[in-house]
């Protein structure tokens, strides 16, 4: 429509900025007859124009005919009749006789086919030309985009706050050996025999605060402006992309060395791994569980996480092969499946002994950037986790699946 009145009047941005003067007080709807591209131009320039003068420069009282009385005092027109004239003016549609009593609009009708600026006549359909976008689209208030990824992992570990960027606490490697039969010298009765000395190995444990960010830019129009809520849509978003990033570093996390958390699966945990190298039977499953001390497994404590396939496979045997399910209740870990887990592995453990350490978690920051007219918005994370007691888990490894 901009286009077709630039066309037809010379005026372009000027007639639009004109019309938002003359419509300060019409509504939307009522802008609505300009087609909605140019009612939507002039409802952003409202505030751009003066009224008086413009209204003065487009129906001047000359008191010549076909003007005569135009939008004068002596023939005024009430913000309807003004947005139907102009209306007619620009794209030659005929009047509506009811709203307009006076003939003021038919007068002006005239005037605009009087003038001789080039209109012409044809049938637009909506393949035809520049005609197609005259028919309107539809506009879904909604974003498609993935489901939302589930937190398998991360609702597992110990999870601790803290203000600092490093935790240092102690970690117990050796424990005492105790003196047991002949060598428990407490018993004897010679004064120079002692009691063997054994100590605990203490150990330092640091966790050093990992940082996790991401950074967007909104256009402040389209923030205001779109018909979805695009601010929290993006939100969602960003928030995703933070569970897969913490999920996949409690699992794979290359360790200090890459300033990254200490993955379960990396190589640098040292956790015990027990090559499987065969489907996952259910005999086969029992022996890895088998592998971690009771202490750490029993009464529900354990889990086991696995890729899909590698999750649906053990499925499989429990689901053929298992007769009497009551034997194995109490003994079986729970089971998850994640994809961050690479296939072929089952991590079985209590997951309660991999501490993280926070400072800050989705931690955001925004502000307006005045200069580019847009919203910019900072996401923030910062922790680090480790194992504590590498021995309350263990590594299945090499598991294959039935063609």
């Amino acid at each position: 429509m901009a286009a077709l009145v630039e066309e037809q009047t010379g005026l372009g941005d000027a007639l639009i900025k004109e019309l938002a003067s003359i419509f300060a007080e019409a509504s939307a709807k009522q802008l609505q007859l300009f087609g909605a591209d140019l009612a939507q131009q002039i409802m952003n320039a409202k505030g751009d124009v003066d009224r008086d003068k413009v209204m003065a420069a487009v129906a001047p009282d000359t008191g010549a005919a076909p003007f005569v009385g135009l939008g004068s005092p002596k023939h005024p027109m009430n913000p309807e009749q003004q947005a139907l004239w102009l209306a007619c003016a620009i794209t030659g549609m005929p009047p509506n006789p009811e709203a307009d009593p006076g003939n003021t609009i038919a007068q002006a009708l005239a005037m605009a086919r009087d003038l001789g600026r080039g209109y012409q006549s044809q049938a637009l359909g909506p393949a035809s030309g520049s005609g197609a976008y005259t028919i309107p689209e539809d506009f879904i208030a909604e974003i498609e985009r993935r489901a939302a990824t589930p937190a398998v992992v991360w609702p597992l570990i110990n999870l601790r706050p803290t203000r600092r960027d490093t935790v240092t606490k102690p970690e117990v490697t050796a424990y005492p050996t105790v003196n047991e039969g002949t060598a428990a010298n407490s018993s004897s009765v010679t004064t120079g025999d002692e009691i063997t000395e054994t100590e605990p190995t203490i150990e330092d444990l640091t966790w050093t605060m990992r940082y996790f960010d991401a950074r967007y830019v909104t256009k402040l129009d389209l923030v205001m402006d779109s018909p979805i809520g695009i601010y929290e849509e993006l939100l969602d978003i960003i928030t995703d992309a933070f569970v897969v990033s913490r999920e996949s570093n409690v699992l794979n996390g290359a360790g200090s060395a890459s300033s990254l958390p200490q993955g379960l699966l990396s190589s640098g945990s040292g956790i015990t791994e027990v090559a499987i190298s065969a489907n996952p039977t259910v005999a086969k499953i029992l022996e890895l569980i088998g592998e971690v001390p009771a202490r750490y497994r029993t009464g529900g404590r354990a889990d086991a996480i696995m890729g899909s396939k590698t999750y649906f496979a053990v499925l499989s045997q429990f689901a053929q092969n298992v007769r009497a399910a009551q034997y194995l209740l109490g003994v079986l870990p729970r089971m998850h499946e994640s994809a961050s887990c690479a296939e072929g592995k089952i991590l079985v453990g209590n997951f309660r002994y991999y501490v993280a350490y926070h400072n800050l978690l989705m931690y955001m920051v925004t502000g307006i950037r005045p200069q580019q007219f847009s919203q910019e918005v900072v996401m923030v994370e910062k922790w680090d986790g480790q194992p504590t007691i590498t021995d309350a888990f263990r590594i299945g490894t090499s598991v294959t699946y039935d063609a």
